[in-house]
C-alpha cells in the first residue's frame, strides 16, 4: 500500500517541478536604423529560472535568416501578472537576397513588458536600441518585437 503512494508522490514531484518550465514562442520584430535586417518572423526559446532567451527566424524582403541570444540581467514583477526584463543581447543574420551575402552583426539591450494573462500564456513588446558592428560599424539603431509565448 505504501509503494503506490510513494511512486505517486514522486511523479506529483517531479511533474510538479516540471511544470511551464519551457517557453516556446513566435516574435515579430521591426528594424529602426542602420545596418539592422529587415522585418522578421522569429521562434523564442526560454528556459524558465534561465536569464537566457534565443531567437531563430527569417525575413523575406529581404530574405535572410537571423538568431538572437538576450541576456536578461534584470527580470522582475512589476505588478500582478506584468514584468519587467532588461539586459544585453547579440544578434547576427545572413541576408541571402543579393549575388553578394551580407552577414550583420550586432549588440542590443532589451527593455521589455510581459504579461502573464495565465500562467502558461506570455505575451511580451520589447524595444531594443541597437549598435551594429556589421555591415555599418558603430551603426546606432533599434529593434521593436511583439511576441507571445506558451509555456509547457
Amino acid at each position: 500500500m505504501k509503494k503506490p503512494l510513494i511512486i505517486a508522490a514522486v511523479i506529483g514531484l517531479i511533474c510538479s517541478t516540471a511544470a511551464f518550465s519551457l517557453g516556446l514562442g513566435i516574435v515579430g520584430s521591426l528594424p529602426i536604423g542602420e545596418g539592422l535586417p529587415g522585418n522578421s518572423l522569429m521562434a523564442s526559446l526560454k528556459f524558465n529560472g534561465e536569464p537566457f532567451v534565443i531567437g531563430l527566424g527569417a525575413g523575406l524582403k529581404p530574405s535572410y535568416i537571423v538568431t538572437t541570444f538576450d541576456w536578461w540581467l534584470i527580470h522582475a514583477n512589476l505588478v500582478g501578472p506584468l514584468n519587467i526584463y532588461i539586459g544585453p543581447g547579440l544578434y547576427a543574420a545572413l541576408n541571402t537576397s543579393t549575388k553578394n551575402i551580407l552577414f550583420h552583426f550586432g549588440a542590443k539591450v532589451p527593455i521589455g513588458l510581459s504579461l502573464f494573462p495565465v500562467k502558461w500564456f506570455e505575451l511580451f513588446f520589447e524595444i531594443a536600441p541597437t549598435i551594429t558592428v556589421l555591415p555599418t560599424l558603430l551603426g546606432l539603431g533599434a529593434q521593436a518585437a511583439l511576441g507571445l509565448r506558451f509555456w509547457f
